[in-house]
């Protein structure tokens, strides 16, 4: 469903920003909060990848503020409603305000079977994409 709901806004919010069609838009997704398997220290890769990882600097595959690109984070599989902060459950999440332009936020909700979407764009853009989706 992520998978779609992520299409589908990128090509939305491109055609808002009139991003011509031949205009690649990159994707970046937060990963680090995925599970992650079990791998002993010795592993092969892990020191090939610690050899490799100072030989060449680290560059972002998208322009994750101000370009075209979008970044995506999705933090519907926390728990953040189950959780108890010794007085019950949360019963409210919300984020502070940041302004950024193209980052996407796929929040849960008290209901299983709901999200909440939290989108920073430009002000122009963003009201733009309010009255396409109302």
């Amino acid at each position: 469903m992520n998978d779609v709901l992520m299409g589908w806004l990128t090509k939305i919010i491109s055609q808002i920003r009139q991003v011509s069609r031949q205009t690649t838009v990159k994707i970046g997704m937060a990963l680090n909060g995925r599970t992650l398997p079990n791998i002993d220290v010795n592993y092969f890769a892990l020191a090939f990848i610690d050899k490799h990882n100072r030989s060449s600097p680290i560059h972002l595959g998208w322009q994750p503020i101000g370009g075209n690109d979008l970044s995506f984070s999705n933090w519907t599989r926390f728990p953040i409603y189950k959780c108890d902060f010794g007085q019950d459950r949360a019963k409210n999440f919300k984020l502070s305000s940041m302004e950024c332009d193209g980052l996407i936020l796929i929040l849960p909700t008290m209901t299983d079977d709901e999200i909440e979407l939290r989108i920073t764009l430009q002000t122009e853009h963003a009201k733009l994409l309010l009255s396409t989706l109302v």
